[in-house]
Order: C-alpha cells, then sequence, then structure tokens
C-alpha cells in the first residue's frame, strides 16, 4: 500500500512538473522590429527567462542561441527568427524574412518586400551607414544606445538584390559592450 502511496505522489509531482513547464513556442514568423531595442516584443539584456515567458520554449536551445522558426523539410525558407545570449542575457536577435512576412518597423516600414530599403534610406538618411565585412559584404548600420549601452542595429541588402529589400536584420551589442548589464 505504501508503494502505491510513493508511486502516486510521484506521478502527481511528475505531472504538475510537466504542466508548470512553459508551452512550445508556435514560431516567430512576423513581428515589429524596433531599431536599437530588438524585435518581436524581445528587448536586447532580456533574461532568457523572460524571452521564453514572452515567445514560449524554442524549436532549438542550446543555451546561447535560441531559435524560433521551424523549418520543415521541403518548405523554402521561412526566414529565420534567432536570439543569441550572452552571461543569460540577450545580447543579438537576429531576424530575416520573405517578401509579405509581416514582418515590419515599428514605423510601419515592411523592409522585406519591394522598396523597403528605399523606405528605409528615406526614414533614417545619414543615419544608416555603410559598412563592409572582412570579405566586402555590404550592409548598413545605425548605431544608437539602450540603457546606456552603445547598440548597433545591421540592415543586410546583398548585392544580388533588385527589388530594394532588405535581406536581413541584426540588433546587437557590439562585441565589446557588456550587454548582461542592460538588463540590470
Amino acid at each position: 500500500m505504501q508503494g502505491l502511496l510513493i508511486g502516486l505522489a510521484i506521478a502527481l509531482l511528475v505531472g504538475a512538473t510537466a504542466l508548470a513547464r512553459p508551452p512550445l513556442t508556435k514560431g516567430v514568423y512576423s513581428g515589429v522590429i524596433t531599431v536599437g531595442r530588438g524585435a518581436a516584443g524581445i528587448t536586447l539584456g532580456m533574461t532568457r527567462a523572460q524571452v521564453i515567458a514572452r515567445l514560449g520554449r524554442p524549436f532549438a536551445d542550446n543555451g546561447r542561441e535560441m531559435d524560433y522558426i521551424r523549418l520543415p523539410p521541403r518548405y523554402p525558407s521561412r526566414g529565420l527568427f534567432v536570439i543569441y545570449l550572452a552571461k543569460g542575457r540577450v545580447h543579438m536577435v537576429q531576424t530575416d524574412g520573405r517578401p509579405n512576412s509581416g514582418w515590419r518597423l515599428s514605423d510601419g516600414n515592411r523592409i522585406f518586400d519591394r522598396g523597403g530599403f528605399a523606405r528605409l534610406i528615406h526614414r533614417y538618411g545619414r543615419r544608416l551607414k555603410l559598412m563592409r565585412t572582412e570579405d566586402g559584404e555590404r550592409y548598413y548600420q545605425i548605431t544608437s544606445s539602450l540603457k546606456g549601452l552603445t547598440v548597433w542595429t545591421d540592415f543586410w541588402v546583398w548585392p544580388l538584390n533588385s527589388k530594394g529589400m532588405v535581406e536581413g536584420v541584426d540588433i546587437l551589442f557590439p562585441p565589446n559592450v557588456q550587454g548582461s548589464r542592460a538588463g540590470a
């Protein structure tokens, strides 16, 4: 009888623990991108627990990267939405989307649609600085600050893109900034 009671108690404990676990995400395939802050309600400096409370458990999580897009086999790329952590806090938010994906800047610019890059230039003008990677790839950067820390928002436009669309956006603390302070 005592063994039965212990077994029942363990079953109830396991069931309660399973119910307390946050649900698996439905995925983040669109949302608002806020220059110098984050995207889809996630802000640089948030804790891992805050991200999960907002978006649910990611499809993949290795402790440093949280992937919120599921790419089924034989399905064309649906873009990406990845959150990178450093010292348990959001250090970078990375997203890209296909045309008509629903991603937009906080001013309404659907940057992944035709003409999105021209609208970005019109809105931010000289704040957009042309940058190049070591291998010559072009991107445009806006430098701002969040809670006294420098933030870069990088807009990727590949040379083969003739439709005037942005291909990807990274919002991050530069490598020399201690992003773990941002949430404190």
